[in-house]
């Protein structure tokens, strides 16, 4: 996917991630549900006591593909080519808003 550019390559991204929500996650209204249960109560959810490990589950997210290509994309072309469009983003930003500043002051110096 990184060969046909950045667009492609993220639209594979969100497709992936797409599919792990749909095979593994919880269904949205459980999710929200869930969070105003814990909102209501004060109840502080970033804290654990104990966490368990499903080995079943465990093998079986190693072997999805898409999970695969999520984790492999927090390394790759995608993390990077993000980061570059937003490097030359706050660049061409500058570029126009000095560019601004100058004609502003110019207009005002005569």
């Amino acid at each position: 996917a990184a060969e046909d550019g950045l667009f492609n390559l993220q639209s594979a991204f969100l497709d992936s991630l797409n599919n792990v929500l749909t095979k593994f996650g919880e269904e949205p209204e459980a999710f929200v549900d869930a969070y105003n249960k814990h909102r209501e109560t004060g109840e502080d959810v970033s804290r654990y006591e104990y966490v368990d490990e499903h080995d079943k589950a465990y093998d079986i997210l190693r072997h999805d593909p898409d999970l695969l290509f999520l984790e492999q994309m927090f390394d790759g072309d995608l993390h990077e080519g993000l980061d570059y469009m937003v490097v030359l983003f706050e660049e061409e930003t500058k570029h126009l808003l000095d560019y601004v500043h100058v004609e502003t002051r110019l207009l005002f110096g005569v």
